[in-house]
């Protein structure tokens, strides 16, 4: 016996049964027995016969068919029906498709009824935006050069008399004062057209004297503080005689203030940040002017501004969340009348992308510095307005004080020549559309309808008792009545009464929806493939169903590759032949005695210790 060798009996039980194994491949092939799997490829399932199995269970019309056609003739006509449809079954298909990413809309418009609808907000400025008054008692040279005419200026004196008058703004006075050329005034011919005709340039080239002026007093207001312009305009408590809502009073307290450009202080009524309107939201339960809000007015005509040529204030109804622009979208309330105005509310619903593009309030995408100081929700005008404040601050290195700013950057001084060439620079390139501003539309917005009617007011009868209210209020309205006995006509020439209510409580609802919707684009789809092909959702299971088996089929084909190889290692072994009697006697296979390796060669792999032969 070999001294490496020694009597180990479950190392030796362990090779003994992997050479039996091997042993038993080695002379079942030699014997010609066949013991590997699919050797009988004529029993073994094709890819083909699985094809053809599933072409003549399907549900899918036409195809079962091609299969069962009995003639030759009839197999290609079947095949020529199946391919038409298939065909037509895509074109319409991509027609469908094509009309879905067209992403057209409907508007529908619907009448709807509500038993409550929220009060809008009321906003309402004075025509005039400063006080006569208080306008001699400023300190604002620019503005009374320009507006007021008993202004003397210091480098003038009295015999000199007052300024020349308020179409010449203050630097036309500071040219004619230093020497300087001044341009001419605007010719002031009215109705004389033959005149006007002469000039060819003067139709839409120059501005008018009304323009003219209000172009002045914005610019001039707009470099003074914030609280200067405050004082300068109407008080609500000298503006506001009287206020109900559905009979109850209410106060200025119910009323918060913000400074307009041009109509200087102006007062909203409900307004969205109710922490400064001493309230919560009004609603109305009713129709008609006794469940809505009425109000009695006081213009102080007798403080306007020469350059003023009507009288009365401007009204602005809005949504409780929305900036007022009473200089966009008010009404003119004249006074020595009682105006109701009926309201009827307009909701819009907008559908957002990919449809159309609107402005949802959570999107901070677009710039409005009326959310970031008010609170506001985002609107065209809104908008519009920030995007010209931030061209402004960008090319100019100031804002417009005509609009408010959130920043650190100072206000534009139209006395500086540089700032004041360059904002109306930004100005030109806005009015001529050189740049634009992306201000969509928002995708929900309120808008309230309204109808004017007009009736005398007061009437002489009601006159005596009004006036005897009057006396025991404010001593501007006690003078307001000393004033009627001597002329008759101040009463009428300042005050007004105002109705603002809900003519009924039907609304219009104007709501967007796609033309072609993803459940339309899938009942399209549906009706498509069952027209032209026959396909169902119990057909796409059939289609699953054969991908699965096809699976299948490919790894039992992996299988079967995996064995024949194996079978080609084994029949290699028949070269090992001469040696096999030897492997049986070292391994202890052969008699009683089993003999086995004192260790396990380290440098031999399993499958190099059972094919290695000792010598």
């Amino acid at each position: 016996m070999d001294s490496n060798f020694v009597h180990d009996k479950g190392y030796s039980e362990a090779v003994k049964r992997q050479w039996a194994d091997l042993r038993y491949f080695y002379n079942a092939k030699n014997s010609g027995n066949d013991v590997l799997p699919y050797d009988n490829e004529e029993d073994e399932e094709t890819f083909v016969s699985l094809v053809k199995q599933r072409m003549e269970t399907t549900t899918a019309h036409g195809i079962p068919q091609i299969t069962g056609a009995k003639t030759k003739r009839r197999k290609v006509s079947w095949i020529l029906l199946v391919l038409f449809a298939l065909g037509m079954f895509l074109y319409q298909t991509q027609e469908l498709m094509v009309q879905y990413f067209k992403y057209d809309f409907d508007t529908n418009i619907e009448i709807k009824y509500s038993r409550k609808l929220e009060f809008p907000a009321v906003t309402i400025c004075n025509i005039n935006p400063i006080k006569y008054d208080r306008l001699q008692e400023s300190d604002a040279t620019d503005l009374r050069e320009g507006f007021d005419r008993t202004y003397v200026p210091p480098n003038r004196t009295e015999e000199d008399g007052p300024a020349e008058g308020p179409a010449d703004g203050p630097e036309e006075r500071r040219k004619r004062d230093n020497g300087e050329q001044a341009p001419p005034p605007e010719q002031k011919v009215w109705n004389n057209w033959d005149t006007l005709l002469k000039n060819e340039t003067s139709f839409y080239s120059l501005p008018t004297t009304v323009a003219t002026e209000q172009e002045n007093l914005v610019r001039i207001m707009s470099n003074l503080t914030t609280q200067q312009r405050q004082y300068l305009g109407h008080q609500l408590n000298d503006l506001l005689v009287n206020c109900s809502w559905i009979g109850y009073p209410c106060s200025p307290q119910n009323f918060s203030r913000f400074l307009n450009p041009i109509y200087g202080n102006c007062y909203t009524l409900n307004p969205l940040n109710t922490s400064f309107a001493g309230g919560e939201y009004k609603s109305s339960s009713f129709p008609g002017p006794s469940y809505g809000l009425t109000m009695t007015l006081f213009i102080e005509l007798a403080q306007y501004l020469p350059q003023i040529s009507s009288s009365g204030l401007r009204l602005h109804i809005h949504s409780q969340n929305t900036m007022p622009f009473p200089e966009d979208e008010g009404l003119y309330i004249p006074p020595g009348y009682r105006t109701s105005v009926s309201i009827r509310k307009m909701t819009t619903s907008r559908i957002g992308r990919p449809y159309n593009t609107c402005v949802k309030d959570s999107d901070e995408s677009y710039h409005n510095i009326y959310h970031d100081l008010y609170g506001m929700s985002y609107s065209v005008q809104a908008c519009t307005k920030s995007c010209y404040q931030q061209r402004v601050v960008e090319q100019c290195g100031c804002y417009d004080s005509n609009y408010p700013f959130k920043g650190g950057t100072q206000p534009c001084r139209y006395s500086d020549v540089e700032q004041k060439q360059c904002m109306s620079k930004v100005n030109d390139d806005y009015k001529n559309n050189v740049f634009k501003c992306d201000c969509p539309q928002p995708c929900n917005d309120d808008k309230f309808k309204t109808t004017q009617s007009f009736t005398y007011w007061p009437t002489p009868e009601y006159k005596v008792d009004f006036m005897e209210l009057l006396s025991e209020a404010s001593p501007a309205l006690n003078d307001l009545v000393r004033m009627e006995d001597i002329d008759g006509t101040s009463l009428r020439e300042n005050l007004l009464l105002l109705d603002i209510y809900f003519g009924d409580l039907n609304y219009d609802a104007m709501e967007q929806s796609p033309l072609y919707s993803k459940s339309d684009l899938a009942g399209g789809l549906g009706g498509t493939v069952g027209l032209w092909i026959g396909v169902s959702v119990l057909t796409v299971f059939e289609a699953i169903e054969f991908l699965y088996d096809a699976v299948c089929l490919l790894l039992k084909k992996a299988g079967k590759k995996q064995a024949k190889s194996n079978e080609s290692n084994i029949i290699a072994m028949s070269e090992v032949k001469p040696t096999m009697h030897a492997i049986d006697r070292k391994f202890g296979l052969i008699g009683d005695r089993h003999i086995v390796p004192t260790s396990r060669p380290e440098t031999l792999s399993n499958k190099e210790f059972l094919f290695s032969v000792p010598t």
